[in-house]
């Protein structure tokens, strides 16, 4: 089933995502309005599964996305932009925000929903006037990338999948259920990021991280930014993954195969790129490139 129910984005390089329903292993995409949760047109669960050609540029017109990243190395353009989209880690798109994945690697694991905004004077499913306009507020101020560090949100998310797979049961109990288990999934947002913008709290630190998604061909000593943050190695590293949600040499890397794939895209060649990026061999960058994008570096010329 296809829908597409808004007009295409003014820009030609930009369009409206058109939602393409299925039920199958490793890829679900479920509308649960007919289900009596009148806010979420999607809630997707993607597993195990390559996709080498990036989409277009695209908007969710009218609703907040959220990607939820449980396994996989994976990126998001936006055009201002990239973002590394990492275990952990949580995506969010609002209303006309023009954004793609571009790395979508075999090992993937990664929750999605698309919650519809309330216009004014509507509700969300069982709150109140009140509280719906704070929920809106807290979606809308969500910020485009933050990790999670408890599990609250991956229950909420495994719980909603339960309660729309149990069809043995009362259904009007079963919708009650999906209607409280989903509103947990938005809850469960809201307090996590409330509790990563607390722990983002190190700007030396970020600095780092930073430099290293604009100069990835440059070279990184861990002494000398601890020397520079003024930090123990232990504590920076520890600051380094909450902030990126990897330590600094696997983000050097990852930030390295995401400016590989522009270069790639630009014409360069596998070589030169490798040579650029500071890899010791083309063959060693080919097996990092592959493992983080799912695709060899010669098929990704070649999409």
């Amino acid at each position: 089933m296809h829908t597409d129910t808004r007009c295409a984005h003014p820009s030609p390089e930009i369009v409206s995502e058109v939602t393409r329903y299925r039920d199958e292993p490793n890829a679900r995409v479920i509308d649960l309005r007919p289900e009596g949760v009148g806010y979420l047109p999607v809630l997707s669960c993607r597993t195990g599964r390559a996709r080498t050609v990036p989409p277009r540029l695209h908007v969710h017109p009218g609703v907040v996305e959220i990607c939820y990243c449980l396994r996989g190395s994976l990126s998001f353009d936006t055009p201002g932009r990239t973002y590394a989209f990492l275990p952990g880690c949580v995506f969010t798109s609002r209303e006309d925000e023009p954004h793609r994945m571009t790395a979508n690697p075999k090992g993937l694991f990664v929750y999605r929903i698309l919650v519809e905004l309330p216009a004014s004077g509507d509700v969300f499913d069982g709150l109140s006037p009140c509280d719906t306009a704070w929920l809106r507020r807290s979606l809308l101020a969500l910020p485009r990338l933050f990790t999670v560090s408890s599990p609250d949100l991956r229950i909420a998310f495994e719980r909603v999948f339960a309660a729309y797979d149990d069809r043995q049961g009362n259904a009007d109990r079963r919708r009650i259920e999906l209607r409280r288990r989903s509103l947990d999934i938005l809850l469960a947002c809201v307090d996590a990021a409330e509790k990563g913008i607390r722990r983002f709290s190190s700007p030396k630190v970020e600095k780092w991280v930073r430099r290293m998604e604009h100069a990835p061909e440059a070279d990184y000593c861990l002494e000398d930014m601890c020397r520079n943050a003024q930090m123990r190695p232990a504590a920076f590293t520890r600051a380094f993954k909450e902030i990126s949600g990897l330590p600094p040499g696997a983000y050097l890397r990852n930030c390295r195969i995401r400016a590989a794939m522009k270069f790639l895209d630009a014409g360069q060649s596998i070589a030169s790129t490798a040579l650029r990026l500071k890899f010791c061999s083309t063959q060693y960058f080919a097996t990092v490139f592959k493992s983080e994008t799912g695709t060899s570096p010669r098929a990704w010329q070649k999409r």
